[in-house]
């Protein structure tokens, strides 16, 4: 297993060098032996630059976190020997053939004590993989003059990484400017590499689902615009803070209530849940939007985007112990009795609970029945769920707040 642990990848900045853009950050991921695996991501995420990394091709900035090869810390000689990389745009020479493109290279790349033959050898080899043996005698061909197809060029470009036996390969975009028939090709070709014992890894943009399919694993590298875009439009004057927030809440708002009917709809009748299905998705719908609106007010609060994802689950985690359901609440210490007043789970827990075995008949569970076992037989469903919906304005006002008054950049 190929692994990378909070890979860190930063260089100085064009405008001020005494500053540093990071390019790469907080990146955990690992690729396994002997299959493909897709890394995809929006323009601009640091697709290229992360295969620069694990394959040990950038000279300049700095690089933090860990990259193992089998558990271990390659050397730059190992990176050079059991590793190939083959670029987004070919590289070829057109005047050669394509075998004899494959054999200068093998001349090249393979030991000078390797005798001739053994080096034919192995090119013979990788044109049989790459399936180019009908065309190993024409030329490679260029602007000028005619030669072979775009796939066909693409092939030998995978070839000129292969002629060292690599046991890792790495490819950036290598369906780029080919037809989809093409990409499908030339992909089937990379996989029956993978299926013979070549560990894998391309990055692709827009494969059409044949393409997909072919990869055994997907590592997503997401762009991290949002703070950065905000405070350069905020500074500009674009737009007001209440602006910004309203149209990304309503977006996510939207969407989540179209996603949360689906599945509160597939789950409640699906496991035949009791009591009111409308009760079961608010609850459902109501905990997503809150959880939404607080994860941008801890953003805004925090200093920066780790602190942020560190925070967040920390306080989701207390939320828990304080819901109902793993301490009773006459189980809860008078002194925390507040924070479960304050615990928007609390709420939607309990309406679940009564939605539920109200319309069961309160079972029996411990010589009481489950809503006296939980504390819960006094309390309106509804009430809850009107509770549990106040918490969204106060998050949104809390994340509008700080929004508006914390200053994000000082120069």
């Amino acid at each position: 297993m190929h692994a990378l642990q909070g890979l860190n990848y930063h260089v100085p900045s064009n405008q001020n060098k005494k500053e540093r853009v990071s390019l790469l950050k907080g990146l955990n991921g690992y690729i396994n032996p002997n299959e493909l695996t897709a890394l995809m991501g929006p323009s601009g995420s640091g697709k290229t630059t992360l295969l620069d990394v694990l394959a040990g091709r950038k000279n300049a900035g700095v690089l933090e976190g860990t990259v193992l090869f089998g558990s271990q810390k390659p050397s730059t000689a190992f990176l050079r020997r059991f590793t190939g990389y083959v670029e987004q745009f070919d590289t070829l020479i057109g005047m050669l053939t394509v075998k004899e493109m494959l054999l200068y290279t093998a001349e090249m790349k393979r030991p000078v004590s390797e005798p001739y033959e053994s080096k034919a050898a192995a090119v013979d080899d990788v044109l049989e993989k790459l399936a180019l043996m009908s065309c190993k005698d024409t030329l490679i061909g260029n602007a000028m003059v005619k030669g072979i197809s775009g796939g066909q060029a693409k092939r030998t470009n995978i070839g000129i990484a292969l002629v060292t036996n690599p046991r890792v390969l790495f490819l950036d975009e290598p369906t780029s400017g080919l037809d989809s028939y093409t990409s499908n090709e030339v992909m089937r070709n990379v996989k029956q590499l993978a299926d013979g014992g070549v560990t894998i890894c391309a990055t692709i943009h827009s494969p059409t689902a044949y393409c997909f399919s072919l990869f055994n694993r997907l590592m997503m590298l997401v762009k991290g615009r949002k703070r950065g875009l905000f405070i350069r439009e905020r500074a500009d004057g674009l737009y007001h803070v209440i602006t910004y927030l309203l149209s990304k809440i309503l977006e996510e708002v939207f969407l989540a209530a179209i996603v949360t009917a689906v599945c509160a709809g597939f789950v409640f009748y699906g496991v035949q849940l009791q009591g009111a299905w409308v009760i079961f998705w608010l609850c459902y719908f109501l905990c997503l939007i809150n959880g939404i609106v607080l994860a941008y007010f801890i953003a805004a609060l925090s200093p920066t985007m780790d602190v942020a994802n560190a925070l967040l689950p920390l306080y989701a985690v207390t939320l828990l112990f304080f819901a109902g359901f793993l301490f009773r609440f006459d189980n809860i210490p008078p002194w925390w009795k507040w924070y479960s007043y304050l615990n928007f789970l609390r709420y939607a827990w309990s309406a679940l609970m009564r939605n539920q075995f109200d319309a069961m008949g309160d079972p029996h569970f411990l010589d009481t029945t489950i809503s006296d076992y939980y504390n819960i037989g006094g309390i309106d469903p509804d009430a809850h769920v009107g509770f549990l919906a106040l918490f969204f304005p106060v998050f949104f006002m809390l994340a509008w707040t700080t929004m508006s008054f914390k200053k994000y950049a000082d120069r």
